[in-house]
């Protein structure tokens, strides 16, 4: 049955893998003849707010009259089967959910971060692991200024996420989530969310073939902050001769990384590449490493990995531990470690027939699991699950 979807999305002014995803669903569901409608904001429109309207943004995070009535008018005017939301922060705001609920639309969540239990989104604090709000309160987010480094700006989530605890929004008005891992579940599970609404679906990739290319080299490809681990990468490449590492990406922590590598010959330092030569990169190197110090979500490097036939170091953490089957299509690290990852990285260098046949079995986990078919199979699922608890 073909179906009408209404997405609704708030785009950051900084795209991202969030925006990734959006475009490759809505890709999905067009290519197998359902209706999309697009209901799309972009944060770049801030820029535009005169200063008092953008103060205002603040505290009106909770709710905004102006995404409601335009939700509303879409689901009446348009009589979506289902809205599929991804981010609402902050010009949509939660209110859209409202005005699906009351035109009787299902509404399904895709959680692209732990934003729901945590202000900042990550777990993260300090360029490490954080639970302190789960744990005590979300007022400590705020104590400790955890979004974008401001009080007023985490007081502001903090109240949206209260706000919306006493209404009952994340238990009655959406019907279902999605979350992409089993890791972000679990921790919904244990921060009181009901598991039976909440579906495990992965990301997915398509029209990636298969790389039989193995150069002597290693990659990063990711951005260049604190979170990602890229420091004790480093340091664990001190102990490696011969072999290179690429690191491509760039963030905040680039020039400090460069001081760390300086003298190191084998670490080359590509800068930020457009996607398409990222993934040349990818394609040409023997195996990946991701050494995160947080929660990563559901990294999209690791499934392109998969599908190019890389196996991939992880840190035992988060959804990458969960995605990477340890000794089949790759290692997972001890977090923050540089022996341990000098470790395993040394195993792939020495045995190159190793790595070959690693990368046959992620290959083969990408078409298994993290394929478009697949994921739209899933898809699917969870909004016949969606539409059946609305009419229950």
């Amino acid at each position: 049955m073909n179906m009408k979807v209404l997405i609704v999305h708030n785009q950051y002014q900084f795209r991202g893998g969030e925006e990734t995803v959006v475009e490759m669903e809505r890709k999905l569901l067009t290519d197998h003849g359902h209706e999309v409608i697009d209901f799309i904001r972009n944060n770049d429109e801030i820029n535009e707010f005169p200063f008092l309207k953008k103060a205002s943004l603040l505290w009106r995070a909770s709710w905004s009259d102006e995404s409601y009535k335009k939700a509303l008018e879409i689901c009446e005017k348009r009589k979506p089967d289902v809205a599929h939301f991804h981010n609402t922060r902050p010009l949509i705001t939660p209110s859209a959910y409202y005005a699906c609920r009351d035109s009787g639309v299902p509404v399904v969540q895709t959680l692209h971060n732990y934003r729901l239990i945590c202000p900042a989104g990550q777990f993260l604090r300090d360029g490490s692991v954080c639970e302190k709000c789960p744990e005590s309160g979300l007022l400590n987010g705020v104590y400790h200024r955890c979004y974008r480094q401001s009080a007023i700006q985490t007081l502001a989530i903090v109240i949206m996420l209260y706000r919306h605890r006493r209404m009952g929004t994340w238990k009655n008005v959406i019907d279902r989530y999605i979350s992409p891992s089993g890791f972000l579940r679990k921790k919904l599970v244990e921060n009181g969310f009901d598991g039976e609404k909440v579906s495990v679906k992965p990301n997915f990739v398509s029209g990636v073939e298969k790389s039989d290319k193995s150069e002597d080299y290693a990659l990063f490809f990711g951005r260049l902050s604190v979170e990602k681990g890229v420091l004790p990468l480093i340091e664990a490449w001190k102990k490696i001769d011969n072999f290179k590492l690429k690191i491509v990406g760039d963030g905040p922590q680039r020039e400090a990384l460069k001081a760390a590598a300086e003298g190191c010959a084998n670490i080359e330092f590509t800068g930020g590449l457009p996607h398409d030569k990222a993934v040349k990169q990818l394609r040409n190197c023997r195996f990946v490493i991701l050494p995160s110090v947080w929660y990563e979500n559901f990294p999209m490097t690791i499934v392109e990995s998969f599908a190019c036939g890389k196996p991939v170091l992880v840190s035992r953490l988060g959804a990458p531990a969960e995605i990477v089957e340890h000794g089949k299509t790759g290692f997972h690290c001890q977090p923050g470690d540089g022996a341990d990852i000098a470790v395993k990285a040394k195993t792939l260098i020495d045995n190159k027939d190793l790595a070959v046949t690693m990368g046959n079995n992620a290959r083969k986990t990408f078409e298994d699991k993290y394929g478009p078919e697949e994921n739209y199979r899933l898809l699917m699922q969870v909004y016949e699950k969606a539409i059946g608890d609305s009419r229950k």
